[in-house]
């Protein structure tokens, strides 16, 4: 029954001279007289599919013919010469259709060519051809997996710009149901002006909430970062301490002081850090206090910059210290210390 479907679908692409249908149509022939072994049906019909597009000019469809036919050569008449005659016509085409361009068929083509030679024990070629079968594989898998990225990335893109008009949708809906909203509120509040008292006191109720849960908000912060930098001081006080404790042993070598030191400076950094954070909760809170007293703030602030002359030495920046008098002058000296300091740093 489906060769006669096949008989049937062969006279219809016939008559319509579809070329491509038919060197299919004839793939199916060979493929089906060589399963039931009618091995002569098989090889006119690789005949005759060649003689066919030779006619055609389609120079791929008649490589692929030529090397199908070097198969059935090989595989089913174990005759390597007449396979190898045919696999030098295939490949001549397939070298002036494909131009270096991989091609699964061609690759089988030379995995055939690597089968005849080895089976005639020229074993040169044969390797060449198998590495070449080889060369070919990797390419097609490289371009398969290429193309695979791209339809995925293509898949992606797609998703993304139909989630990016939904979006759109969505606020294009949402800002017309608001210009409605907005519309309705007009219309009742010139409808009904008995209503714009209501509305106000509803405002305002909803104003005061707001203004009260960000005052929580704040509050809730402040006791956070107080609590962060209280749990944070703790430990940083035992492991200074125990550096300190370190330090004083006099039989330590030059490599565990200095490893220690550095221990030392970071933890001192850290623990100045969390004081600064535990400032800024205080800041917030209005908790912090200043400690003025009375000095001379330019002094201070020539030390302070005076110990960011190394630094810029080492990185070559143009570094000048300019300060003027300020004697007497009510500041907290700890302050004034963290900002100057932290301005220079970022600096």
């Amino acid at each position: 029954i489906s060769k006669q479907f096949l008989d049937l679908a062969f006279d219809y692409y016939k008559k319509h001279d579809d070329a491509t249908k038919i060197s299919q149509l004839y793939a199916i022939y060979i493929n089906y007289y060589n399963t039931i072994n009618q091995l002569d049906l098989s090889e006119k019909a690789n005949q005759d599919r060649i003689d066919y597009l030779k006619t055609k000019g389609d120079t791929l469809q008649l490589a692929n013919a030529i090397m199908t036919y070097g198969n059935f050569k090989l595989q089913k008449q174990k005759d390597c010469q007449g396979a190898l005659k045919l696999y030098e016509l295939a490949e001549s085409l397939y070298t002036t259709v494909l131009k270096g361009e991989p091609y699964n068929n061609y690759r089988r083509l030379v995995q055939g060519m690597a089968s005849c030679y080895a089976t005639l024990n020229d074993y040169k070629k044969a390797y060449e051809y198998s590495e070449l079968a080889y060369d070919l594989r990797n390419a097609l898998n490289k371009q398969y997996n290429q193309d695979l990225s791209l339809k995925l990335e293509t898949k992606y893109q797609t998703k993304e710009k139909e989630q990016e008009i939904a979006l759109l949708k969505a606020k294009n809906e949402l800002v017309e149901k608001q210009k409605s909203n907005q519309r309705n509120l007009l219309l009742a509040a010139i409808l009904f002006t008995t209503m714009m008292g209501i509305f106000f006191f509803f405002l305002y109720r909803n104003r005061k909430k707001t203004a009260t849960k960000l005052k929580e908000l704040d509050n809730f912060k402040s006791r956070f970062f107080a609590n962060i930098s209280h749990e944070f001081r703790t430990p940083l006080t035992l492991i200074s301490g125990l550096i300190d404790k370190s330090l004083a042993f006099e039989n330590s070598d030059n490599l565990d002081k200095n490893e220690l030191q550095i221990m030392q400076r970071n933890s001192n950094r850290l623990l100045n850090l969390v004081n600064q954070l535990l400032d800024v909760s205080k800041l917030e809170s209005g908790n912090l206090k200043l400690n003025v007293s009375p000095g001379d703030l330019g002094l201070l602030i020539k030390a302070i910059g005076s110990s960011f002359q190394h630094i810029a030495n080492q990185k070559s920046i143009q570094y000048t210290i300019d300060v003027a008098e300020m004697k007497n002058v009510w500041f907290d000296h700890d302050i004034i210390e963290k900002i100057t300091t932290n301005l220079l740093q970022n600096a």
